[in-house]
């Protein structure tokens, strides 16, 4: 393979540089086989982070090296790639608005970015809206893994479908899961801020740690999470970001923040999912977001 090439995608010329470059030492995961992925994932992955401030995290070389987290758009990012100042010391963020994502995820890869964490609220403009979805972030303690976050899943539905408020899960591709709650245009979080969706999910997390202490926490104190799902409210602060779903994960071996059916959840059996057992899925039940 060449040592750089340059390539069109969507429309735009991007100079592709150690396309053979290792990024997943354990199963030999090459960046050129990263750039196949989010080609074929662009489309869900961009309604994910469409007009949300994009915070990415790099590993230039491969997830066995240094990595970091990156806010500010690298100078020398190509003007096809929107931009927006956010801040009162403005920190100059890529934004995905319209048209074809796939160029801009592939010159990220190019980078060595795998992973897209975005915030709950979208962007109007250069000025931040209200959030559109709140977050339940289900972080296992160990020994605790899937199998208690599964079980603190099904709870969390049962509390939302009495309060009319479906949920979407999604196994983050690292430990736990998260479940996403679209807020509705009506209804008593229809135009809540940031705040106040914390708040909704700080006393959600704490009703289910008073019905249960053994198996959840609401308490960010490390100490009391050992065996006990985390529910991390704190996501749905306007400040932080939570990993998009279909992104890769900088994990050993390659993990996707993969959507699943509540099927899939209410079956059991769960574990974090590959690459191509993310497209697998996708092909064959579509994007539950779509």
């Amino acid at each position: 393979m060449p040592e750089s090439a340059a390539v069109t995608v969507a429309g735009h010329t991007i100079r592709m540089t150690n396309l053979d470059r290792v990024m997943y030492p354990e199963t030999g995961m090459t960046k050129a086989e990263v750039m196949q992925y989010l080609l074929a994932v662009a489309l869900p992955l961009g309604r994910q982070v469409r007009d949300r401030i994009l915070t990415r995290k790099r590993w230039p070389h491969g997830v066995a090296e240094e990595s970091f987290f990156e806010k500010n758009l690298p100078a020398g990012a190509p003007e096809w790639i929107d931009r927006v100042p956010v801040g009162a010391e403005p920190v100059t963020y890529p934004v995905l608005r319209h048209g074809d994502p796939q160029a801009p995820l592939v010159w990220f890869a190019q980078l060595g970015v795998l992973e897209f964490h975005v915030p709950q609220w979208r962007l109007a403009g250069s000025t931040p809206t209200a959030p559109d979805r709140i977050v339940i972030d289900l972080d296992p303690g160990p020994p605790a893994g899937l199998v208690e976050c599964r079980e603190v899943a099904l709870r969390v539905r049962e509390v939302l479908d009495g309060l009319a408020l479906p949920c979407q899960p999604v196994l983050s591709g690292s430990k736990g899961m998260q479940l996403y709650v679209a807020i509705p245009p009506e209804g008593p979080l229809a135009g809540a801020d940031s705040a106040a969706a914390s708040e909704f999910a700080r006393t959600l997390a704490v009703s289910l740690e008073e019905a249960d202490p053994d198996l959840v926490v609401s308490r960010m104190t490390r100490s009391l999470r050992p065996g006990r799902v985390f529910l991390d409210w704190s996501q749905n602060n306007g400040a932080k970001t939570t990993i998009a779903p279909y992104s890769l994960r900088g994990t050993p071996e390659p993990h996707v923040a993969a959507p699943l059916g509540w099927d899939e959840v209410e079956a059991g059996d769960l574990r974090q999912q590959s690459p191509d057992e993310a497209l697998a899925r996708l092909a064959a039940r579509g994007d539950p977001f779509a």
